[in-house]
């Protein structure tokens, strides 16, 4: 045994770190991706909705648009 463990005890903390930034990558950041894709469409949205609804405000097509 030296002063940093078994090779085993290496080997494993190596294979543990792989496998966490394999998760990571396979599956936190994509996630994370998908869901500020969907905070800004939403915010994109509710803004435009307002904005379109004020500048043609009184105008027949709005009463379709329901």
């Amino acid at each position: 045994m030296g002063v940093h463990g078994s090779p085993l005890k290496r080997e494993t903390v190596a294979v543990l770190g792989a496998l966490i930034i394999i998760v990571a990558l396979v599956i936190v950041i994509p996630v994370a991706t998908i869901m500020s894709g969907v905070v800004v469409a939403g915010i994109l949205g509710y803004t435009l909705k307002d904005t379109v609804e004020h500048d043609h405000e009184g105008s027949e097509l709005v009463d379709l648009n329901t």
